[in-house]
């Protein structure tokens, strides 16, 4: 399973892998602060940084917010990897009792903390929220787990206003988001935005290849009204459409943001999520 794991991170582009834990495998150059997100010298990515740095040794839960498209896993990982936990993901809409029993029953085996990342937790139900809360506090059906399994709700949005409108348990709000991080959008980074997109050519591996200048004016100059995941899944379509290229120029980042959209080929985030959630 590992090696399958590792090949299919290679062929999206991960470079050279190194398993951190037993349900996932990252990139050698995945270290917390050198993902894209934290590129740049923005006031809003040193605040980000700065945030980060604050949130690290959360004991329990913590929330994450953001619009559509934001670095929700890239962010969260990096608070897994502060800690040297067994790291696993779960959307919304696979919380339950017995999905969460068959990703952590591994972890009975060893006593590294679990961190659980549920993606889109503003979909999450009354009786999903129960039992989070309850695995937050040490009890309900997954006790086995008191004080080692960890929280990283990821929310597209306000989880406070939803509680304000009745929607969502305010118990586990005020657990989980006593420790929160806010990922700000690319459209307040635009000073950000061609670093990230060097970090981008870092991450999967094409350490030598440049941006021409034209294309990096053009990355600085788009509004990627897919935020973050689109400029990251641009410059890999880019890097994969040229792969012996040692620069990449506006025709190749153009061609790719056209055909983003579209796009079937397992790119990074794709497999780490996959990843993540025991796939």
């Amino acid at each position: 399973l590992e090696g399958r794991k590792r090949k299919a991170l290679e062929a999206a582009g991960g470079g050279d892998t190194t398993s951190r834990a037993p349900f996932m495998v990252l990139g050698a150059a995945d270290g917390a602060l050198e993902k894209p997100v934290f590129a740049g010298g923005s006031a809003q990515v040193r605040k980000l940084v700065a945030d980060f740095g604050r949130i690290r040794d959360f004991r329990s839960a913590v929330t994450i917010s953001g619009g559509k498209g934001a670095a929700f896993l890239d962010v969260a990982v990096a608070l897994a990897e502060e800690k040297d936990a067994v790291l696993l993901a779960c959307a919304a809409a696979d919380v339950s009792t017995a999905r969460l029993t068959r990703l952590f029953a591994p972890a009975l085996l060893h006593t590294r903390p679990v961190l659980l990342i549920v993606t889109n937790a503003e979909r999450l139900d009354a009786a999903q929220q129960e039992l989070l809360d309850n695995l937050i506090a040490g009890g309900g059906e997954l006790a086995a787990f008191n004080g080692r399994a960890r929280v990283i709700l990821c929310a597209e949005g306000s989880l406070a206003a939803l509680a304000d409108a009745g929607e969502f348990n305010e118990m586990l709000l005020m657990r989980a988001g006593a420790m929160k991080l806010s990922v700000p959008p690319l459209a307040q980074r635009a000073e950000d935005l061609g670093q990230i997109a060097r970090a981008v050519l870092r991450r999967i591996g094409a350490t030598g290849v440049k941006l021409s200048p034209s294309a990096t004016q053009w990355v600085e100059t788009q509004a990627w009204p897919g935020d973050y995941l689109q400029l990251h899944r641009v410059v890999e379509l880019a890097r994969r459409a040229r792969p012996e290229a040692k620069e990449l120029d506006l025709p190749d980042l153009s061609a790719a943001f056209d055909a983003e959209a579209g796009a079937h080929e397992a790119l990074y985030h794709d497999v780490l999520r996959s990843t993540l959630s025991g796939a």
